[in-house]
């Protein structure tokens, strides 16, 4: 707002473009956070990612990728980036394949979200679905040891889609972006009330509830066709998850495949009712999810944290690069293994280059000087013209250097006898001499 007029309006990515009011606060809120400008990771959703699953054969890491990669770019036909894991399937005495999960999404796509985050001041961000995020955080979350020899299935309930993941002995078996959220539930209240959206959002946080027939006829008639809509959607939410469990079924080839327990997040899974409506269906221990206490995300008691697909993101963010399902550009992902693999080799170059500077810089300070030395004795001081024994002998020595005009003479004292003195004389521009004088005495 600007002095009570609308100044910017949009979408975060739109006003983000425009390099407004709005980037410009975003900006700065960044900052105030102390949130670092690179090392993000970014979760993608929806129709930006696809998941794939897969049986190969047996194989050493380095065919396994080319395997995957074939399959998930289309034999090269389909410009994306991937991404795989093995998943933790129960062993079967049947078959030796290994499950994989393969990630795939397409570079253009991949391409806007760095121009994005670019534009926000991030850079080198790592993206990841976020189905696989709300598995990290369900795996960090003491939950995980009622996945025992079990299935669990979790699920996140987001404005415009559910986030899912199926979890058996602490591992991933499955994961899946639903196209169901919470503004399909408004959709469908608006539709069936002929309101606008913005009404129909207001209607369902204040009255809203999914009950049975029984109990929507024993409401007020101006509720019911309120709750019979809310009621429709919350039918269409669960055709939806059971489609899914037929396909996780399919996919992992475990007919057996059962939920009987699941934990349901998100801001969409707050809605009155709809959780009771979900174990009564499912005919499984509904409960909401949430994280630890000690892990000072905010949340309500009793309430599903709409946070765990975020905080996921950030337990991944403290995962090795190595361990993640990263989906990254082409670009980066070649700059990011050039770094990686040539590092040392760098490392090792500037350590070269140094030495070799330190060498140079000691081989100018004391390095010989080509040139015509001439040493003859000083004038003697003794009476007869000769030093008594054991006395020092003076000698001057003159070294004639290419390219100075007149020779450098310097004196040293030597004692009788027969020695070799190695002397090192400054000399300012050449660097140090280093003359060997031999006394023949």
């Amino acid at each position: 707002m600007n002095e009570g007029r609308v100044a910017e309006s949009g979408t975060h990515a739109e006003l983000g473009a425009l390099g407004g009011r709005y980037a410009a606060s975003w900006r700065a809120q960044m900052r105030e956070a102390g949130i670092p400008p690179s090392g993000a990771v970014v979760g993608l959703s929806g129709k930006d990612v696809l998941l794939r699953y897969s049986r190969v054969p047996p194989a050493p890491a380095w065919k396994l990728r080319m395997l995957v990669g074939y399959d998930a770019t289309q034999g090269g036909e389909l410009d994306a980036s991937f991404s795989y894991c093995l998943l933790n399937l129960p062993v079967r005495a049947d078959s030796s394949d290994l499950a994989v999960l393969t990630v795939v999404a397409k570079n253009d796509v991949l391409h806007a979200c760095v121009e994005s985050l670019a534009r926000d001041g991030i850079k080198g961000a790592d993206f990841v679905p976020d189905s696989l995020a709300l598995y990290e955080a369900f795996s960090h979350c003491p939950e995980t040891d009622k996945a025992l020899d079990r299935y669990c299935l979790v699920l996140d309930i987001g404005a415009a889609k559910t986030e899912m993941a199926i979890v058996y002995n602490r591992g991933l078996i499955f994961a899946r972006s639903i196209a169901f959220g919470g503004r399909d539930f408004t959709r469908i209240v608006a539709e069936a009330l002929g309101v606008d959206p913005d009404s129909a959002e207001r209607l369902k946080r204040k009255q809203g509830e999914v009950l049975s027939d029984d109990e929507i006829a024993s409401r007020p008639a101006a509720e019911q066709p309120m709750l019979r809509a809310l009621s429709h959607a919350a039918d269409e939410f669960l055709g939806a998850i059971r489609a899914s469990l037929m396909f996780a079924r399919a996919q992992t080839r475990l007919v057996d495949l059962e939920t009987r327990r699941v934990y349901v997040s998100g801001a969409g899974a707050r809605l009155a009712g709809l959780i009771d409506f979900l174990a009564d269906r499912l005919g499984a221990t509904v409960t909401a999810f949430r994280p630890p206490d000690d892990w000072g995300a905010p949340a309500e008691a009793g309430q599903p944290s709409e946070w765990m697909i975020a905080l996921g993101l950030a337990l991944m963010a403290l995962k090795p690069p190595e361990e993640r399902m990263l989906l990254l550009p082409p670009q980066e992902r070649r700059r990011r293994d050039f770094r990686r693999r040539h590092v040392f080799a760098w490392a090792a170059c500037v350590l070269f280059v140094a030495a070799a500077a330190a060498a140079h810089r000691a081989r100018r300070l004391f390095r010989p000087v080509e040139g015509v030395a001439m040493v003859r004795p000083a004038r003697f001081r003794e009476p007869e013209g000769y030093p008594a024994p054991g006395k020092p002998l003076e000698f001057e020595i003159a070294l004639l250097v290419p390219g100075q005009l007149a020779p450098r003479e310097f004196t040293r004292r030597i004692r009788p006898g027969r020695l070799t003195v190695q002397m090192e004389i400054a000399n300012r521009g050449t660097g140090a001499i280093r003359l060997r004088v031999e006394d023949q005495q």
